[in-house]
Order: C-alpha cells, then sequence, then structure tokens
C-alpha cells in the first residue's frame, strides 16, 4: 500500500494558502482609558476595521468592561438610516493600539506600536463586536496599505480616446484604437 501524501494543489492546501494571504480587517486592539488615579486601564479585545462606518464604535458588553453604571446612561442617536436608528449611550477618548496578526503573510493594513487617541461611543444595544474602528481614523492614521491592495483590471467597456493628431508637426503620428 502506497503512503498517502498531501499533494501541493489539493483542495485544502489551496485553502491553507489562501487563508496566509487572505486580510479580514480584524485584529486584536488594546484600549487604555484613565481609570481616576492618573493611570490607564488596559482592556484588550477585537476590533473591525470598517470602511463604511462613520465612528469608532464600542459595543455595550466591552463598554461594561470599562465604565460602570452605562444603564443610567442617556442615549443618543449616532445613526440615523432607512434601516432605522442606531443609539450610543456614552462617548469617551481612548489611546489604543492594535498587534499585527503574524498569520497573514501579505497583509493589507499596517500598525504600528505606538498608541493613538480617538473618540469612540458605547451602543446603546449589544452589538456582535468588540470594537469598530472607522473611515475617519483609518484615514486619519494610514491604517490601509493601498500598495497591497488587488490590482484590477480595466472595467468592462472601458476603451481609451483616440490620440489627436497635431497636422502642423509634419510628422506621422500613428492613432490606436477605435
Amino acid at each position: 500500500m502506497i503512503p498517502h501524501t498531501r499533494h501541493a494543489n489539493s483542495p485544502r492546501s489551496l485553502i491553507s494558502r489562501r487563508r496566509r494571504y487572505q486580510e479580514k480587517l480584524e485584529r486584536t486592539i488594546i484600549l487604555e482609558v484613565p481609570d481616576g488615579n492618573g493611570g490607564y486601564k488596559s482592556i484588550k479585545g477585537r476590533v473591525m476595521i470598517d470602511f463604511w462606518c462613520d465612528y469608532n464604535l464600542v459595543s455595550r458588553n466591552f463598554g461594561n468592561r470599562i465604565f460602570e453604571n452605562l444603564d443610567s446612561a442617556k442615549p443618543y442617536i449616532i445613526v440615523d438610516s432607512l434601516g432605522g436608528e442606531a443609539n450610543a449611550i456614552r462617548e469617551f477618548e481612548s489611546r489604543w493600539h492594535c498587534i499585527d496578526d503574524p498569520s497573514i503573510e501579505n497583509p493589507g493594513l499596517r500598525f504600528d506600536p505606538t498608541m493613538d487617541l480617538s473618540t469612540f461611543h458605547v451602543m446603546e444595544r449589544e452589538k456582535r463586536f468588540d470594537v469598530i474602528l472607522g473611515y475617519a481614523d483609518i484615514i486619519k492614521y494610514d491604517l490601509l496599505d493601498i500598495g497591497k491592495r488587488p490590482h484590477f483590471a480595466a472595467p468592462a467597456g472601458f476603451r481609451s480616446l483616440r490620440q489627436s493628431v497635431d497636422s502642423t508637426l509634419g510628422t506621422t503620428q500613428a492613432v490606436c484604437g477605435n
């Protein structure tokens, strides 16, 4: 009987290789908030990088790990859309930094070990995330590595314009395309 060997192009090895290069836009984040005694309280969680979110958000559950008495906070509208309103109950500033994921060989996000300062909003209801970093801070702290984004072909129907021919030059110019 021939022993089983894993082929380089087997579905499992292809999936394994794809996972190494797949950017999940999630990382581990450490938030630091003032503890009231001149120091900082560190809280670790998972962060999602969301280009479509205008704000930095913290889930209710994660907010309970930071603050006491969130139940007495008055809600305010943070998002009003066709899908309804989303309320936040507290706004706060926090120092934060993200930890890069070593399992991603070609990450599309970049973080440095320094602490950045941002404003966050604790959501009124429990959500399925710890922290979301929104568009403004993605741009402000240059978190997206543009050089790592996939290169796309020209969209269907794309056609370059004809080059103009300058007849005053007296030279023949080739015109490409229709």
